[in-house]
């Protein structure tokens, strides 16, 4: 698999300034590798009281549907969670006869008991430590909240988690919090989405486990290498969500960080990245950083590095070079603002201030308008009806579905791409 890596941003700053925003666009091609990681499948099912009857039937499909559709030289397991999480069927390669055991296992689930998605992430991070190296990937499904008591302990081990395995979280029905799997999600570098009926579960796991079979390249990073005199203050993923990876940072050493990107099939990814710079004179330029996509040789697990350009920026005096901003920079920060106006829309129909959710989520159509974003554009339409479409003007849909509400919320941090010419 090939990578590379391409650098966006307006290079001139006024003088004395010490802001540079940066977008770095990464992408993989040429299929995957000829020797490629270990694969490692966890399915992790709610099986809570409340997914007792119809949702238990549809989970238990889903799953069976997800065993056959995992590749013969991968392996899997499968957790079923209450407010305890249990292996209902051990780590085994997914050949017939580990299929037909793992059909077994999830036939035997039973619904009760109350919701611990702690416990559920434990049981699977326990079971991806015996793999380390490989490409690991967790379906995760709930119908619930999660238990009052166990925000410390799911924060606690997410911490735990992060980097060992990515998650796919998935809300079926309208009783789960959006937020919750967001966090999740966000945290384990996976995706979140509703699943409104049960019905389509089995079709859901079906797609997510042909996406977790492309993937070729476990680990991939980006590394920033700066001088002393910059320092790295923001990053974020912009595509194909927002996602604050700040706090993934892993120092290298005094001047290199890495930033952990998950595993990798063909495709693009964009990030965003704020540096606060010390400044120069007028005229001088200086070396922001030089950034390289980094990542495990999938025959030898010895790092390879696929370089960047260097990262420079130059103070000017001249107003109409300083004041350009980046079309890329710039289409990413409509996308952070998109997602900002419509959670604190929604906040606000919460707190029945109409107000407010008319204003942002106004607001949000516009940007999801200006952007391109069809699917968001869709989603925010289910909530509100335009009064004034150039001026993002709209009112709240009263009769507006609990599960329109809940697809908006889950899904307020996809981004579309810049087009590019």
């Amino acid at each position: 698999m090939q990578f590379k890596i391409e650098s966006f941003l307006n290079q001139n700053l006024p003088a004395g300034g010490t802001r540079v925003d940066v977008v770095f666009s990464l992408s993989a091609a040429g299929g995957p590798a000829a020797a490629r990681p270990g694969r490692v499948i966890g399915l992790l099912g709610d099986r809570s009281g409340s997914m007792a009857g119809d949702k238990m039937q549809a989970l238990k499909h889903a799953m069976r549907v997800a065993i056959d559709a995992i590749d013969d030289d991968t392996e899997f397991f499968v957790v079923a969670f209450d407010t305890a999480g249990k292996l209902a069927m051990p780590l085994t390669r997914a050949d017939a006869s580990g299929k037909r055991s793992g059909h077994a296992g999830v036939q035997r689930l039973e619904a009760g008991g109350g919701t611990s998605l702690s416990s559920a992430l434990k049981a699977a991070r326990d079971v991806f430590a015996k793999r380390p190296g490989a490409v690991c990937q967790a379906i995760l499904l709930t119908d619930g909240q999660n238990g009052p008591d166990d925000a410390g302990p799911l924060e606690a081990e997410l911490q735990a988690c992060a980097g060992q395995f990515q998650a796919h979280c998935r809300g079926v029905g309208t009783d789960w919090s959006p937020p919750e799997l967001r966090q999740i999600a966000d945290r384990l570098l996976g995706t979140a989405q509703m699943v409104a009926t049960p019905s389509a579960l089995a079709e859901d796991f079906r797609a997510t486990i042909a996406a977790a079979m492309a993937l070729g390249v476990a680990d991939v990073r980006l590394r920033l290498w700066m001088p002393k005199n910059a320092r790295l203050t923001a990053f974020k993923q912009g595509y194909p969500a927002e996602i604050d990876l700040l706090s993934s940072l892993r120092p290298v050493d005094q001047r290199a960080v890495d930033l952990p990107l998950g595993a990798w099939s063909e495709g693009t990814q964009d990030y965003s990245a704020t540096f606060t710079v010390v400044p120069l004179a007028t005229g001088e330029q200086m070396l922001v950083c030089r950034p390289s996509i980094v990542f495990p040789d999938p025959a030898t697990r010895a790092d390879q590095s696929v370089p960047g350009a260097n990262v420079t920026c130059t103070w000017t005096d001249d107003a109409s070079l300083s004041t350009r901003i980046d079309a890329q920079v710039a289409h990413y920060s409509g996308q952070a603002e998109k997602a900002r106006a419509i959670q604190e829309g929604l906040e606000a129909m919460e707190r029945r201030d109409d107000g407010t959710a008319t204003l942002r989520l106004g607001r949000a159509l516009q940007l999801s308008q200006q952007s391109g974003d069809e699917e968001m554009t869709r989603r925010l339409r289910q909530v509100v009806d335009v009064v004034d479409e150039a001026a993002g003007t709209v009112r709240l849909r009263r009769g507006a579905e609990k599960a329109a509400v809940m697809d908006l919320d889950i899904a307020s941090t996809r981004t579309v791409r810049v087009k590019r010419e």
